[in-house]
């Protein structure tokens, strides 16, 4: 309802601008001795919409920029070209999406959101500083609109990662990307000795490719997680889930309005925590498997948020797969 009432407001004020426009631009070029030159060629580039049987219609407010027609096309228009603009100041950035200590590092873009990630990453995981290695990252898209909100990265911890998940084997992308049992070992939140699981570190880097309100990221996350730390403590023997995300849900809040090139890392250590770092600042910890859990499956499960998220971390973990 907003979005309909918010596009007839602009779509209204365009046709309300355009009649004036070429009410003037007739004016003047019949005062220049111009119109003729005007209407021929345009009825020669566009035949359809200024034929020269409705030349008439150039003295009255009937021809096609006038009507609703003519406001739909300058709506359009208008949108287009501030798409275009936005993307082009987001190109033009060269510190976009980049903290301060990693713009030395070597980076890749990712093609949709133009967004540039380390291939390396140095990450707090639980006060040990630890070096982690970017897989894939893909953009997050939100509502049927697919409006692009913020591209994701995901990074492993490369030496603790490869003992857990070599045993795997596939001839190409595709199967590793459809593999139940993988994604489930990838999901593990932390290792546990006795039941033989064994966890790793991972962290999932988001960059703002727009502005966010605190609260609308909150909301977010709160609907991609709160059914999976409920399934977690249902099925897996997870608990005190919902908890652990209210916590969570509450350093949203705590930063507030996240701007555009707004950095986030949740930070996911083998012992089952979640560290949230926000443009680097710590805004807390939280420990709790269902959580940890959550947020890998909400990525990278056989249900994710994102496909193209997933595509590329599985495209990027199949070739680490096969290097020696």
């Amino acid at each position: 309802m907003v979005f309909t009432q918010a596009f007839r407001g602009v779509f209204n004020c365009s046709r309300t601008l355009s009649s004036r426009i070429f009410r003037v631009f007739d004016s003047v070029s019949h005062e220049r001795g111009l119109q003729n030159i005007s209407k021929k060629s345009l009825a020669y580039f566009f035949p359809s919409s200024f034929a020269a049987e409705h030349f008439s219609y150039w003295n009255k407010s009937s021809h096609v920029f006038s009507s609703k027609l003519g406001g739909l096309l300058l709506a359009v228009g208008a949108y287009s070209l501030s798409w275009y603009i936005f993307s082009t100041k987001v190109e033009a950035d060269a510190n976009f999406g980049v903290s301060e200590q990693l713009k030395e590092a070597e980076e890749i873009e990712e093609p949709t959101t133009q967004v540039r990630f380390p291939k390396w990453l140095e990450v707090m995981e639980s006060g040990v500083l630890k070096r982690q290695r970017l897989l894939g990252a893909g953009p997050r898209f939100m509502t049927p609109l697919r409006v692009k909100v913020y591209s994701v990265g995901v990074y492993v911890d490369e030496k603790e990662a490869r003992p857990v998940l070599s045993g795997f084997d596939y001839s190409n992308p595709e199967q590793l990307e459809g593999d139940e049992r993988f994604w489930s070992t990838f999901c593990i939140p932390r290792s546990i000795p006795g039941e033989g699981k064994k966890g790793f570190g991972k962290t999932f880097r988001l960059v703002c490719i727009r502005e966010v309100a605190g609260k609308h990221m909150q909301n977010g996350f709160d609907r991609g997680l709160l059914k999976r730390v409920r399934d977690a403590e249902k099925k897996m023997n997870m608990p005190d889930g919902k908890q652990a995300l209210k916590k969570f849900n509450g350093f949203f809040l705590e930063k507030g309005s996240m701007a555009v090139g707004c950095e986030l890392l949740f930070v996911c250590s083998a012992n089952g925590t979640v560290d949230t770092w926000i443009d680097g600042v710590h805004y807390g910890q939280v420990k709790n498997d269902a959580l940890c859990w959550a947020l890998s499956d909400m990525f990278l499960g056989m249900k994710p948020v994102s496909k193209e998220i997933k595509q590329q971390t599985s495209n990027g973990c199949f070739s680490w797969l096969q290097e020696s």
